[in-house]
């Protein structure tokens, strides 16, 4: 368990230096930050935002982020799985292979969630 407790804070630190560490974010210029990304985006040929595709945005960015979580959920199985095998706790394969098994069927799930809101976004797109 404290193994456990140390690799999540290990990722939880890790991904907080790179997201708060970011130069850009220091010389971010806050009053005219909606011009900016309006300039951006046209220039871009990007068309403007509404709600429906912020909120597409947002679910999209949240479920590749839950995906992450998944991979990484693998990866620390297939640790597991690698140090228990080596030691020879069948209990430890056991319980690897069972989070293994879990993350990729929710990395399945995060996946086809992703694929539906796509299509979802891309048809009210197209009513409009």
């Amino acid at each position: 368990m404290k193994k456990i407790k140390t690799f999540l804070i290990l990722i939880i630190l890790t991904i907080t230096i790179f997201t708060l560490t970011n130069p850009a974010t220091a010389a971010l210029n806050f009053k005219n930050v909606g011009t900016g990304i309006t300039k951006t985006a046209s220039s871009a040929g990007v068309p403007s935002s509404n709600l429906i595709s912020i909120a597409v945005s947002v679910i999209k960015a949240l479920l590749g982020l839950i995906g992450i979580v998944f991979f990484i959920f693998i990866i620390y199985g297939g640790f597991l799985w690698m140090t228990g095998a080596r030691a020879g706790k069948e209990k430890e394969i056991g319980r690897a292979k069972s989070l293994i098994i879990n993350a990729i069927i929710g990395l399945l799930i995060i996946t086809t969630a992703y694929a539906v809101t796509s299509y979802v976004s891309k048809a009210l797109e197209q009513t409009k």
